[in-house]
């Protein structure tokens, strides 16, 4: 944190997309990868704990249906209902319209 190297990545936020330095894929390999469990090869920075964890939820979730249905493209019914906040078979938190919710079909 007190390295001035790391200044801008503090104030430009690259993780968002905001002005990422140049180096920025090293420095996540560099960092994230580096403690990465075994087989994980890919890293997806985010602005906040929260999307973080909501982010991972949905991960999770797709994950779980896909392997359920034995691949990976959702009917136009389950398409259609998840985001008007119809009852799904999983869901975990919801809220009418948002981009964040996580109501996997």
């Amino acid at each position: 944190m007190s390295n001035p190297n790391n200044m801008s990545a503090f104030v430009n936020r690259p993780a968002l997309g905001i002005m990422p330095p140049e180096n920025f894929p090293e420095k996540l390999a560099e960092s994230l990868l580096s403690v990465a469990p075994s087989g994980m090869s890919r890293v997806q920075t985010m602005a906040c704990g929260s999307c973080s964890n909501e982010n991972a939820y949905k991960a999770m979730f797709i994950w779980y249906r896909n392997k359920e249905r034995g691949h990976n493209i959702p009917s136009d019914e389950d398409v259609s209902s998840c985001m008007i906040n119809q009852v799904g078979e999983i869901s975990f938190i919801s809220r009418m319209y948002r981009i964040h919710m996580v109501h996997i079909v």
